[in-house]
């Protein structure tokens, strides 16, 4: 009895935090395609300049905390607008996987990043990436909400499993996100893929 009690207890905190995340991505991804709306909008009348496009990324990450920042790339993959960009010290994202997938189809889809180091701010996050297009329809950039791996840790932190107990994130491709407690080794590095969690 004592354990499906537990089952039952760590069946519905399971399903409040993959909640809490759902409305989370949902929400940030509006906002993504709001800033694309603006984008391919702008292109179409008068372009967005530079201080525009600052501002209007801006405004979207006051309205979400969560995010550690919203940021903008090129046709070419360069990081220019945004959150900790540094122009003189161009970052790159043409690298990136999201990057070559929405080049290939662009404006069709939200593509969630695996954890990575953020070039720009040096945080490890999970990107939520959307891209834009020019008036021809062409591929001109990628627009990431770089989420800090920290938040979904905080968020773990909330369970109360108890002195003995344990929460995992992983990706779909069983890559650990985080984990809390966090625990030292190959175990507790972000990205690892060891499914012998202890």
């Amino acid at each position: 009895k004592a354990i499906a009690q537990v089952q039952t207890t760590t069946g519905n905190l399971a399903t409040l935090l993959e909640e809490n995340l759902a409305d989370s991505a949902r929400r940030i991804d509006l906002a993504l395609l709001s800033i694309v709306d603006l984008l391919e909008g702008g292109q179409n009348s008068r372009p967005l300049d530079n201080a525009s496009i600052e501002e209007l990324l801006e405004r979207y990450q006051e309205r979400h905390p969560e995010v550690e920042g919203f940021r903008m790339t090129n046709a070419q993959g360069e990081w220019l607008w945004g959150k900790d960009v540094n122009r003189a010290a161009t970052a790159t994202a043409a690298d990136r996987d999201f990057f070559t997938l929405h080049q290939a189809n662009p404006g069709q889809r939200l593509i969630i990043s695996a954890p990575l180091l953020d070039r720009n701010s040096q945080h490890w996050v999970m990107g939520l990436t959307r891209s834009y297009r020019n008036p021809d329809g062409s591929f001109a950039g990628v627009i990431s909400a770089a989420i800090p791996i920290s938040h979904f840790t905080e968020l773990l932190s909330r369970l109360q499993l108890g002195p003995h107990g344990s929460a995992v994130i992983r990706d779909l491709d069983l890559r650990l996100v985080t984990r809390f407690p966090p625990v030292p080794g190959p175990a507790g590095q972000i990205g690892q893929q060891q499914l012998a969690d202890v």
